[in-house]
């Protein structure tokens, strides 16, 4: 999937979200929160890879496969970087 700059839709469908909380038809507020919903998943999925080691490089990272290796336990930060290259199938 080609990386489309979502920005001006992902804003303008937040604030049509919002604006339309305060109209008597509510059909346009699911519209809007619906398209809303759907760009984010489209920009999340578009950014999977860079999510992915930003989670893996956060200090209080909560992933089980961490956790099984003692990599927070511990306190190897310097291990993260191996996990990261292991998960990306690069030993």
């Amino acid at each position: 999937m080609a990386k489309v700059s979502l920005g001006l839709p992902l804003a303008a469908a937040a604030v049509g979200t919002v604006v339309t909380l305060f109209v008597p038809a509510k059909r346009l507020h699911i519209i809007c929160g619906t398209a809303w919903a759907a760009l984010s998943l489209v920009h999340a999925w578009q950014y999977r890879k860079k999510l992915a080691k930003d989670l893996y490089r956060a200090p209080l990272v909560c992933c089980p496969w961490q956790r099984t290796q003692g990599v927070l336990q511990s306190g190897r930060q310097n291990d993260v970087k191996r996990h990261v290259q292991a998960a990306q199938g690069r030993s």
